[in-house]
């Protein structure tokens, strides 16, 4: 899928860039700073890298956000507005998604999130994000992943989905009884009995094995 040939279109969901095309020194200093901020982006939500746990680099990067910010909505430079569109970016990262290029993902989800936190699909990027992680092997940071769902969402699809999904990063690191109290407090939360039914026949399997 050709990310920049998209032709989905979201008039109320876009981020805007101010850009300017009064000069040709504007214009080239316009796209140095797109590409600026486009490393900045992707050093900010990459999982790879370690440097997003540190104090000083957490500074720098919410500085350099502000000068860009600064620069791009001056007026003096200001005549146009470039956009950044939610349904490109949420297929850009559902693209990576299912290509199983997880780590790749995991950036354009968390990219998505922040640029659109009101969209109705952030629930789904932030499952999808734990899935990425789980898929991944990194069953931590998977956990904090569905958990941040649960804080944020209450009796949804999605949030009864991550509590199953808790209670298996519990059993990949060999944490039964977390697994189980996490299913048990899944039954607490429903009254369906579908989902109750199938609470007691993942709790019965962990006693099992």
């Amino acid at each position: 899928m050709d990310y920049a040939a998209s032709t989905h279109k979201s008039p109320k969901c876009r981020a805007n860039f101010k850009t300017s095309h009064f000069t040709p020194f504007l214009c080239q200093t316009q796209i140095l700073i797109l590409e600026i901020l486009n490393v900045f982006l992707w050093l900010k939500f990459s999982p790879s890298l370690i440097l997003n746990k540190m104090k000083r680099f957490e500074t720098g990067s919410c500085l350099l956000a502000v000068l860009l910010a600064l620069f791009y909505y001056s007026p003096s430079i200001a005549d146009s507005v470039l956009t950044v569109d939610a349904d490109r970016q949420f297929d850009f990262a559902e693209y990576y998604f299912s290509n199983q290029d997880y780590l790749r993902a995991i950036g354009e989800y968390k990219r998505f999130n922040y640029f659109f936190p009101g969209d109705r699909r952030v629930e789904t990027a932030m499952y999808r994000i734990g899935m990425s992680y789980f898929n991944s092997g990194r069953f931590k940071e998977a956990l904090e992943a569905f958990k941040a769902i649960l804080i944020k969402y209450r009796d949804t699809e999605i949030s009864f989905k991550s509590y199953f999904m808790i209670s298996e990063c519990y059993l990949r690191q060999k944490s039964f009884g977390s697994a189980i109290l996490n299913l048990q407090n899944l039954i607490q939360m429903t009254d369906h009995p579908d989902m109750q039914d199938e609470v007691y026949y993942r709790i019965g399997w962990i006693y099992w094995k």
